[in-house]
């Protein structure tokens, strides 16, 4: 079993190596690229990386926690950290949606007559 320091320090290494790393290259290569990329997508990554730096902040600190100058820093970070689940939660929804409506091809879609008179419609 981990001691509670040891998984702390795994968590950390989990945070810098997927949201301070590897989704900023991920979105670095989104916009590099020829074809775009939805921007839910890069939402989406740009909202774990929000998630991230978070829950990850205080790990930058140059103070000890016990400080009154590091107040400021704990209510930065517990603020962004309550903002931050909610703000991934409805994007990895909003992900997922359209991963679904992209997928799903309408039934109108299907049929010649009926994806005539919808697109003339519209």
């Amino acid at each position: 079993m981990l001691s509670p320091s040891q998984q702390v320090q795994i968590f950390l290494a989990i945070q810098l190596l997927g949201g301070h790393i590897g989704l900023p290259l991920l979105i670095i290569t989104f916009f590099f690229m020829k074809k775009s990329r939805s921007i839910v997508v890069t939402q989406f990554c740009v909202s774990w990386v929000i998630f991230s730096v978070s829950f990850s902040l205080l790990m930058y600190r140059t103070t000890p926690l016990k400080a009154e100058s590091s107040q400021g820093l704990c209510l930065l970070s517990e603020a962004m950290t309550n903002g931050a689940v909610v703000m991934t939660s409805l994007s990895t929804l909003t992900f997922l949606l359209n991963l679904w409506f992209s997928i799903l091809r309408p039934s109108w879609y299907v049929n010649e007559d009926s994806r005539h008179n919808v697109e003339f419609s519209v």
